[in-house]
């Protein structure tokens, strides 16, 4: 890929809205410097497939889903449950007794949520699972420390890909594109103060989400912000976040 052959497609400014978008860039291929991803019909398996998504209504919905999303009440009862079996007389040793003990914290926060018990859980052990890659790699500094805020570029980072599908799928205009991808860069920079800072959110909340080692791959990741962090080809060696 020739940087400076493409890189004049895109302002400064037009340049740090796409390059939310970098990690899940480098991992598909495809075009840093352009607003469409340039995947091809790759774009349409990607959605179709890998999201579910079908139609202009559908991948709108889901791109302001991810801008809005906030992971507090989630964390929150992921923490104390892993607090609960901490202790020493938690005797929480079987997966029963820990589907009881997260029913009753989520009860405690609001009785509605009893119906998401199976994302809880599944958080719990994505998070239990990743805890050694992600203290390894020095992501975080212990099991307690992730809050809501280091999820959100795995999130905004999606919904900027995602945007750029759409404009390769031809579902949206690239003045509705660009429309989407501020909304994603406001909340950006609202609360990451630079693109590592922001990379290393993406990573922690693919972490959690991820439900294999293998699809985790936490290394991986870690080495692909490397490169966006150093590579003079990289779209964040370009321009800063903000």
């Amino acid at each position: 890929m020739g940087l400076f052959s493409s890189f004049k497609k895109l302002t400064d400014d037009q340049l740090r809205r796409v390059s939310l978008s970098a990690q899940y860039q480098y991992q598909q291929g495809g075009e840093h410097f352009a607003l469409s991803a340039k995947l091809g019909s790759r774009a349409k398996a990607i959605l179709e497939q890998g999201w579910g998504i079908a139609d202009k209504a559908d991948l709108r919905e889901t791109v302001e889903e991810l801008i809005e999303r906030n992971h507090s009440t989630e964390l929150e009862i992921v923490k104390e449950e892993m607090a609960a079996e901490l202790q020493e007389d938690a005797e929480i040793d079987s997966e029963e007794k820990r589907i009881a003990s997260m029913a009753a914290i989520i009860e405690k926060h609001d009785a509605d949520l009893l119906v998401e018990m199976e994302t809880y859980y599944c958080t719990l052990c994505n998070y239990i699972d990743a805890l050694d890659a992600l203290l390894a790699n020095q992501l975080i500094s212990s099991w307690d420390s992730i809050t809501a805020r280091d999820l959100m570029g795995w999130d905004l980072g999606r919904a900027a890909f995602l945007v750029r599908l759409g404009v390769d799928r031809k579902l949206f205009k690239s003045d509705e594109a660009w429309e989407l991808l501020e909304k994603i860069y406001q909340k950006a920079i609202a609360n990451f103060n630079d693109w590592e800072d922001f990379g290393r959110s993406y990573i922690i909340g693919r972490s959690l989400w991820a439900d294999s080692k293998d699809e985790r791959d936490v290394l991986g990741f870690c080495n692909a912000l490397k490169w966006l962090m150093k590579h003079p080809e990289s779209p964040w060696m370009r321009v800063r976040l903000k």
